[in-house]
């Protein structure tokens, strides 16, 4: 398990807004990082500057205005390749400034970084263009250029944003290259807190946990509000197996800096990379200490869930489930809790409770989970009514969710029990696609072919274009009747519609095959088979060869699908078929 790059990912918004702003030139490693307590006055992010309103040449003064225009209609794009093309023209700094800010709001970072490019170009002596500039540059991928840049800018916050990008988007190789250069400029300048946080950042991305330990020390003892270095410093600990220490460093900084809640929560989240019982046995220490424990309510259920104390976590989740905010997820985790200690009723009365919304189809899951284990069809019918009854805005589309349950449930309910379940829900929507589609496969199924015919051209007479009712009933009529010939322009419809579709090109090979022109059959299945490799389009595949007298090749594809399906039902009948007919024993 390596340093996550989800921290990494979390960083590099905060280094760009600190890097669009007025930075001074030096380290100066007083100043608090970009992710320290508390960001300094100039860090802020300047409002985008006005238009140049200055004198400017017809032409580009007639391109600001058509990009004004156009981003006032909402076309954010080709406003801003029109001011690219005015700053070209006029190399004017502000509108160089106002067209990279633009873009980078609307996250065209490419255009972006062509405008900071002109930007640094026009004012290579602007802070607030090489602060633009190193970033952009870093995050699509130009890492030597960026680094070079903020290393001569002698500004190390720019360094150390180079090396969050590259350890969020960077390759190995360009991980590599960089360290070695961070490694080279630590031995060359006085020490930097920066420049050691931006090593201890790849370092543990890269999984040196020992050297990333070392390198976030040293950057926390030349800045100890030096955050970053704070979380590289616990999270590599815990990957080492140190936890208690983790646990200690981060207890104590939450203890001393709970009131900077701009990165509390991101440094509570830290308990998640520590042994759970460790952090379990910390945050409960913690939640003694500081004067609002329930912000830590959600973490401390997760870490003694994690860690096996059913009882405490329990505890906290049935406080967050009085909060609206935390209600559903801490009601899922209860229900949770109450299935690992057996207690399947408890559990699924904590199930139902939880709302259409995030958790919902989880928590419908584990229903459907514990119902299967029990047997119960009926409790499950039950439920789903009464799903249906609770939210009738959305009966129609439950229905179709509980329909797929009972499919995925078929050792519990019959054919017949899901054919009855399909038309009660067409009695109440019966111009619904899907459920017209479910059934008529379902009565394919269970061998009643007049009533699968009849729900797919109810299906054709409402979209004669339907591709996938097209093919479903001339495949059907292919493979269970002797229409031939109508089921062959059906599918025929349908693969002009959709020619590359291997299901159809499938069923176009098993009709030619059923009217005997087993070339033309043959071409369609080992197109079909190609894309879409799969049991029952190999077995017509073999089916054809077996009939055009190419026995061997029949069975010596059987017996080669058979190593990738083995004890598939399809081919193995198949393969019986054959030697059968060539009184062979199988």
């Amino acid at each position: 398990m390596k340093l996550s790059r989800t921290l990494v990912l979390a960083l590099v918004p905060v280094f760009l807004l600190a890097a669009c702003s007025s930075v001074p030139a030096g380290d100066n490693n007083g100043t608090a990082s970009t992710l320290g307590p508390e960001p300094e006055p100039e860090q802020t992010a300047p409002a985008p500057a006005e238009v140049p309103t200055r004198a400017m040449p017809i032409d580009t003064l007639s391109a600001v205005l058509e990009a004004e225009i156009r981003g006032f209609r909402g076309d954010s794009e080709a406003a801003i390749d029109l001011y690219l093309e005015a700053l070209k023209e006029s190399r004017d700094p502000e509108l160089a400034r106002y067209a990279t800010l633009l873009a980078m709001e609307h996250g065209l970072m490419e255009k972006a970084l062509q405008a900071a490019v002109l930007w640094y170009e026009i004012k290579p002596n602007n802070p607030q263009a090489l602060a633009a500039v190193v970033p952009l540059l870093s995050q699509a991928g130009e890492v030597e250029s960026a680094f070079f840049l903020a290393q001569e800018s002698g500004d190390m916050r720019l360094v150390q944003q180079v090396a969050a990008d590259t350890a969020s988007r960077g390759t190995l190789n360009q991980m590599v290259w960089l360290l070695e250069e961070l490694d080279r400029l630590a031995l060359e300048q006085p020490a930097s807190a920066h420049v050691a946080s931006a090593r201890s950042l790849l370092l543990g991305v890269m999984q040196r946990f020992d050297e990333a330990i070392i390198a976030a020390r040293l950057a926390i003892q030349l800045d100890p509000s030096d955050t970053l270095a704070l979380q590289i410093l616990i999270e590599s600990l815990a990957q080492q197996g140190a936890s208690f220490e983790a646990a200690q460093i981060l207890e104590s900084w939450l203890v001393q800096n709970w009131q900077l809640r701009r990165i509390r929560g991101t440094m509570i989240s830290y308990y998640m990379a520590i042994d759970p019982p460790i952090a379990a046995d910390s945050i409960e220490r913690l939640m003694t200490q500081v004067p609002d424990p329930e912000a830590l309510a959600g973490v401390a259920a997760e870490v003694n869930m994690s860690a096996g104390r059913f009882e405490a976590a329990q505890r906290h989740f049935l406080a967050l489930s009085r909060q609206p905010e935390f209600r559903e997820r801490a009601t899922l985790q209860l229900g949770l809790i109450a299935e690992t200690q057996g207690d399947a009723q408890q559990a699924f009365d904590y199930y139902r409770r939880i709302e259409p919304g995030p958790f919902y189809q989880e928590a419908q899951d584990r229903i459907v989970d514990l119902v299967a284990q029990t047997g119960s069809d009926e409790a499950l019918l039950e439920h789903f009514a009464e799903q249906r009854s609770r939210y009738p805005d959305i009966a129609e589309t439950l229905f179709g969710v509980h329909i797929n349950y009972l499919n995925q449930l078929d050792f519990i309910f019959s054919n017949s029990a899901q054919m009855a379940f399909l038309t009660e829900a067409l009695a109440l929507y019966p111009d619904n696609t899907g459920f017209l589609y479910g059934r008529s496969l379902m009565a394919e199924r269970m061998g009643d072919i007049d009533q699968a015919e009849q729900d797919l051209r109810r299906i054709l007479a409402s979209d004669p274009s339907s591709s996938t009712a097209l093919n479903a009933l001339g495949y059907t009529l292919a493979n269970r009747t002797d229409r031939y010939d109508e089921a062959y322009l059906l599918i025929e419809q349908a693969l002009a519609i959709e020619p590359d579709s291997p299901a159809i090109q499938d069923s176009m090979g098993w009709v030619l095959y059923k009217l005997g022109r087993y070339e033309e059959a043959l071409y369609y299945l080992v197109m079909a088979q190609d894309a879409y490799y799969d049991p029952e389009v190999i077995s017509h595949h073999a089916e054809v060869l077996w009939a055009m007298g190419r026995t061997d090749d029949a069975l010596d594809l059987i017996d080669q699908s058979l190593l990738d399906f083995p004890g598939d039902s399809l081919l193995g009948e198949l393969r019986e078929r054959i030697l059968t007919a060539l009184g062979q024993e199988s």
